[in-house]
C-alpha cells in the first residue's frame, strides 16, 4: 500500500500535477486497499487516465523498484499525508508531492530559521556570523534551514553543528548526486545531529541550474521567517528572499554598506520592508515574537490527521 503511494507520489510529481485535494482523495483510497490505476480507480479517477497510459507497468515496476531501493537505502518518503510532511508546504504554488529525507523530521518538535546568503561572503559577514548567530543560537531551541552551498548556506550548517542546534540542508539534486560535492563531509554530523537532508528530486537527478531556483520556495517555506546575510540584485539569495515575501513569512535582513555590491540586494530588500538586523539581540527578540504563536502550527491539517491515523 505504501510503495503504491510513493508512486503515485512520484508520478504527480513528474507530471506537474497541482491538485492537493485530489492528491489526498487518492491517498485515501490507496489506503483503504484500492489498487493503483485498476479499473475501480480510474472510474474514480477518470482524470488520471492519461498518466496511466503513459506509463506501462514494466516502467511502474521500475520506478517502484528504485522507490524501494531508495527506503532500503535509509530515506524516508514523504508526501501530502505523511506524517512527516511539513505543514507549511501544503499552501505553496507549486506543492512538493515526494520529498526524500535522510534524518528525523526536526520541524515537528521544534521552530526554524531559514538562513541564506551568497558563496563568497566577506570576512565581515563571517565574523558576524561566528559571533552572533552562535550567541543566538545557545540562547534558541530551535533548528536551521539552507540549502548546502559553499559560503553562508555551509557556514550556517556548520554553527549549528557546533552549537549543538540540529539544520536540515535541502538540495538541488538528488540524494545520491550530492551538490556541492564539498557538502557531503557535514552529512554524517547533520544526521547525527537530528538534522535532515531533503531533496524533492529523484536520487540520479544531477544538480541543474534551473533547480535552485524551484529548491529555494522549499528553504523559505520550512523557516518560521528567512534571515538574509548577503544578497547581490541578481543572486540565488534574492529569489530566496521573493519566495519568502510570496509565502508572506517575515524577511529579515543584514544591513551593508551601499558601496558593497553583495549587499545592493539586501538593501533594496530592507527599502521594501525587511526588518534589519544588527545583532543577537536583535535576532532573538524577532525570533521570539515570531514563535510566540507556534502552537498554532502543530495543530493538525485536518486532512493529514486522517491520513495518518
Amino acid at each position: 500500500m505504501e510503495s503504491s503511494i510513493w508512486l503515485f507520489a512520484l508520478l504527480y510529481s513528474r507530471e506537474k500535477k497541482t491538485s492537493l485535494s485530489s492528491f489526498l482523495s487518492v491517498v485515501r483510497d490507496l489506503k483503504k486497499g484500492m489498487r493503483l490505476f485498476s479499473q475501480n480507480f480510474l472510474l474514480k479517477y477518470p482524470e488520471l487516465r492519461q498518466l496511466s497510459q503513459k506509463y506501462p507497468g514494466p516502467e511502474l515496476e521500475k520506478l517502484t523498484r528504485g522507490l524501494m531501493q531508495s527506503v532500503a537505502q535509509g530515506q524516508i518518503l514523504l508526501y501530502p499525508g505523511h506524517c512527516f510532511f511539513p505543514k507549511d508546504y501544503l499552501t505553496l504554488y507549486e506543492i512538493p508531492f515526494l520529498i526524500r529525507m535522510l534524518g528525523s523530521p526536526v520541524w515537528l518538535t521544534q521552530k526554524g530559521l531559514s538562513i541564506v546568503g551568497g558563496r563568497e561572503p566577506g570576512q565581515a559577514t563571517l565574523d558576524w556570523m561566528n559571533l552572533h548567530l552562535t550567541t543566538f543560537f545557545r540562547r534558541q531551541n530551535g533548528f536551521t534551514i539552507s540549502g548546502g552551498a559553499r559560503g553562508v548556506d555551509q557556514k550556517t550548517h556548520s554553527i549549528s553543528l557546533r552549537t549543538q542546534t540540529p539544520t536540515v540542508a535541502i538540495l538541488p539534486s538528488g540524494l545520491s548526486q550530492i551538490y556541492p560535492s564539498s557538502f557531503q563531509d557535514l552529512i554524517p554530523d547533520i544526521l547525527q545531529s537530528g538534522g535532515a537532508i531533503l531533496s524533492e528530486y529523484e536520487d540520479s537527478q544531477k544538480m541543474q541550474k534551473y533547480l535552485f531556483a524551484q529548491r529555494n520556495r522549499l528553504i523559505a517555506g520550512l523557516g518560521r521567517a528567512t534571515l538574509i546575510l548577503e544578497a547581490g540584485r541578481r543572486s540565488g539569495t534574492m529569489l530566496t528572499a521573493r519566495e519568502a515575501i510570496e509565502q508572506s513569512k517575515p524577511l529579515w535582513i543584514l544591513p551593508g554598506h551601499p558601496m558593497e555590491w553583495k549587499f545592493q540586494g539586501s538593501l533594496d530588500l530592507l527599502i521594501e520592508g525587511g526588518t534589519p538586523v544588527r545583532d543577537a539581540d536583535d535576532l532573538t527578540l524577532l525570533f521570539e515574537s515570531e514563535t510566540q504563536t507556534w502552537t498554532d502550527f502543530l495543530t493538525p491539517h485536518s486532512d493529514l490527521s486522517q491520513l495518518s491515523s
